[in-house]
């Protein structure tokens, strides 16, 4: 029984009794016809080898016992269940040698191997569930389940996935009509991973699909993770629809309180998501979504999303992170809202179109309602804004480039729109900026609501003549402990650097003092609550020139000027406070260590105004004019 033997089956044999084969004891049928027939309750067990081509081998109402390892052949039964029977739990490795249709719920607990010769068909109503070992092993590329109806393929043991095996090819040039319709083999290989979680493998190419995409696995169990993976810049999905809404979705329809309870985890990886109708250069875009999710805990990473109204929007999505994420070509880049605890972007790029068909009121960025880090960005826009913050509490804006265009904004912080600002819950709080290099254009905008900013060694560089403005802020209302502080601030290559506290000039004043700026005239207001800024700092800058710092509340604050380099058409010795227009009664500024002053072009409310050194007087060196 320790022998290597080889056991030729030429006729039909007939197992009446229960026999165990040698370790070393091979089955070989050169021809078919010749059928081993097991009786019922008989085991011909410790089979270790058979060779045989696809033909029916072994038949009965009995069993064949395989020892774990072996490669058996579907063909080698009369149909998928008798070959299920046979191998029962053994750890085998079932080759799908022919089409097959399940007329039965099946539950694979072994291997199960399927080349390009098979498919199996899972007809309505009917589930065929690989089960935790067992996995598929297949090419990514081979078609392999046809569901129809209702039939379904469940994994219970997570792993990878292809769309391809339900039928899917990327195989669109991009253009509308062109390629398959992937969104039910999209659905299928989803729904296949919503026991235990899974990756779901992209292939290089074009994907397209003829509505959105729904993946907020509605059934997925708790605690459970969905990766979608594409290869980077060479994977696309392509929303080739009119009408559609989003191209990718992940909302339950919840609100954020029942979200609360959710823990699905979704990873978007590697894939660019576009619409046919929408070209980089036409003049419209794709009504809708690219991606919409209100998935927690979830990461996206290597994402490009093209051509949409919105090119991702997250609500209630927390504790999420985005990472290299770019969204060129979107009227609106990314909207984060509702979205706090650990929300983090990194080196992340948003724009939308660098052309002149952009719709105004675009952004790269709004930041609402939120909380997090955003670190080394890249932000773009036209005729818009690059970021906006709104009502967000402690937001950390650090490293990255920000260009915009012609009178486009940089930076825009501000409470919720059209909110009480007397309710703090309103504002825009805790907010740092630093490391930011500004290129050609607006710079920092604070309107209402906002308190607690922090901006700290950035740099503006090649900014047009009469563009420029570094930070401008409107109606910066708070309490007496609300401050701003700017300093390390290098300015480059600026004509008209404008920074200070500007009066609100969006509604009607309710305190009259008139001033003109570019042109336009603007009324200095004092709301009937809260305070204009106090603590306002400029600390260790070179070459900014400041206009419109305004106090108007009646309370005693302070502007100090420390360590500060401020006139770049003079003597560097000089420090000029170039149009310093509204001064109101109750500033003091401080001007600290810095050399000479000229204060100039100074209003008439400012003699009552307190400076330090006083006018006229030679402080170490530093005198004051």
């Amino acid at each position: 029984n320790t022998d290597t033997v080889t056991i030729l089956m030429t006729q039909a044999e007939t197992a009446a009794t229960t026999a165990a084969l040698g370790n070393d004891v091979t089955l070989k049928w050169d021809a078919p016809g010749n059928i081993l027939s097991i009786n019922t309750g008989r085991i011909i067990s410790n089979i270790s080898s058979i060779i045989a081509g696809d033909y029916e081998i072994i038949t009965g109402a009995g069993r064949a016992d395989f020892i774990d390892g072996s490669v058996i052949k579907s063909t080698w039964f009369d149909q998928l269940r008798t070959a299920g029977r046979h191998i029962d739990d053994s750890r085998v490795v079932l080759e799908v040698r022919k089409e097959e249709t399940l007329d039965y719920d099946y539950t694979f607990v072994i291997d199960l191997r399927l080349d390009f010769k098979s498919r199996l068909t899972i007809p309505n109503g009917r589930t065929l569930t690989i089960n935790s070992p067992a996995h598929v092993i297949a090419d990514s590329a081979y078609f392999i389940f046809n569901e129809t109806g209702t039939g379904a393929v469940i994994f219970t043991n997570g792993g990878t996935v292809h769309p391809e095996w339900w039928g899917a090819s990327a195989d669109s040039d991009g253009t509308a009509g062109n390629g398959t319709d992937n969104l039910a083999a999209f659905d299928s290989s989803l729904a296949s991973l919503v026991n235990e979680g899974g990756e779901i493998r992209l292939l290089p190419g074009k994907y397209r699909i003829t509505d959105y995409w729904d993946i907020r696995i509605a059934t997925l169990v708790s605690d459970r993770t969905i990766k979608i993976k594409g290869q980077y810049r060479s994977t696309a999905i392509i929303l080739d629809n009119d009408i559609g809404t989003y191209a990718l979705v992940y909302d339950d329809g919840s609100d954020e309180t029942t979200l609360q309870a959710s823990k699905h985890v979704l990873i978007l990886e590697g894939f660019k998501i576009g619409h046919t109708k929408t070209i980089i250069l036409e003049e419209t875009f794709h009504p809708g979504t690219g991606l919409y999710t209100t998935a927690r805990d979830s990461l996206y990473t290597k994402l490009r999303i093209v051509g949409f109204t919105f090119g991702l929007h997250a609500y209630a999505a927390w504790k999420s992170a985005y990472h290299e994420v770019s969204t060129p070509y979107n009227q609106k880049g990314i909207t984060i809202d509702r979205s706090s605890f650990l929300t983090t972007l990194d080196r992340v790029t948003v724009s939308n179109s660098g052309d002149d068909n952009t719709p105004a009121n675009g952004y790269g960025l709004l930041f609402k309602r939120s909380s997090g880090v955003i670190s080394a960005i890249g932000a773009e826009s036209s005729r818009s804004y690059g970021i906006i913050i709104e009502n967000s509490h402690g937001v950390n804006i650090v490293g990255g480039n920000i260009e915009t265009y012609t009178n486009s904004r940089s930076i825009l912080l501000r409470g919720l729109t059209g909110a009480n600002y007397a309710d703090i819950r309103n504002w825009t709080t805790g907010v740092t900026i630093s490391g930011i290099r500004f290129w050609n254009a607006l710079g920092i905008e604070m309107d209402e609501g906002v308190g607690w900013v922090e901006i700290d060694g950035n740099s503006w560089t090649n900014n047009a003549p009469g563009q420029i403005e570094g930070i401008s802020t409107f109606m910066v209302r708070g309490i007496a402990t609300d401050k701003l502080t700017v300093k390390n601030i290098n300015y480059t290559s600026n004509n008209n650097w404008l920074l200070g506290v500007e009066p609100e000039h969006h509604r009607t004043p309710n305190w009259g003092h008139a001033f003109t700026k570019d042109g336009l005239t603007y009324q200095a207001s004092i709301p009937t609550a809260g305070t204009y800024l106090q603590g306002y700092q400029i600390i260790n800058s070179i070459n900014p020139s400041f206009r419109w710092v305004i106090r108007s509340d009646g309370t005693f604050g302070t502007l100090n000027i420390t360590g500060t380099i401020v006139d770049w058409t003079t003597d560097p010795n000089i420090i000029t406070l170039s149009t310093l227009v509204g001064i109101y009664p109750g500033v003091h500024v401080n001007i600290v260590g810095i050399g000479d002053v000229i204060i100039g072009n100074v209003d008439t409310d400012t003699d009552i105004a307190t400076f330090s050194p006083a006018a006229g007087a030679n402080v170490a060196g530093a005198a004051v004019t």
